[in-house]
């Protein structure tokens, strides 16, 4: 996606390192959150329960198609208990 953007936009990264850090840990943490769901669900339709009722409003309301700093403080502060927010603003 990175190669892609920078034919369109010029593109910097202020601190690579930490970029590629935070990347790889991230891709950890959620791919041993599929790992715990996938041993504790017995049948299709658990597996998809968590995802579908937990991850994905996470992910929405985490701040991905928006910066929380637009929001009125009480939303913000509410946002903040989103532990999805600090995963999206890692990489802002």
């Amino acid at each position: 996606m990175l190669v892609t953007a920078g034919l369109f936009v010029p593109l910097q990264l202020a601190h690579p390192w930490w970029t590629i850090i935070f990347l790889l840990l991230m891709s950890l943490t959620f791919s041993l959150l599929g790992f715990i769901i996938g041993i504790w669900a017995d049948g299709f339709e658990k597996l998809q329960m968590i995802p579908l009722l937990i991850i994905t409003p996470l992910g929405f309301l985490g701040g991905s198609f928006y910066s929380i700093d637009i929001l009125p403080p009480f939303w913000r502060a509410v946002a903040l208990f989103n532990p999805v927010v600090y995963l999206i603003n890692g990489f802002r």
